[in-house]
């Protein structure tokens, strides 16, 4: 792992989640903070390889039916979206549609 010494980690930080957040390309990224396109790769390939290892502590799924059954009846009261266990926020997660069953979709 490249350590950049010279970023403060705020910095590092906010250009990680600028980048993983917005979605912009890693030129426009490290423009917006003043640094250059590999630097912006670098500070969000430092964040992820941090965040990956604890991820379990911070992202959790139900285990048991059950459990999935009360995250699903809590989403809908929230929501209004029924069927739906949870939700993440910011996050573009592309799903096919299904040729046998497209209303599904």
């Amino acid at each position: 792992m490249i350590k950049c010494k010279s970023l403060p980690v705020r910095k590092l930080v906010a250009i990680a989640l600028w980048y993983l957040v917005i979605g912009d390309t890693y030129r426009s990224t490290g423009l917006t903070f003043g640094q250059g396109r590999l630097t912006a790769l670098t500070m969000r390939d430092q964040y992820c390889a941090a965040l990956i290892p604890e991820a379990n502590e911070f992202i959790k799924f139900p285990c048991t039916e059950a459990d999935t059954g009360r995250a699903m009846e809590g989403f809908a009261v929230l929501s209004c979206f029924p069927q739906i266990v949870d939700a993440i926020d910011g996050s573009n997660i592309p799903i096919k549609r299904s040729v046998t069953h497209p209303n599904d979709y």
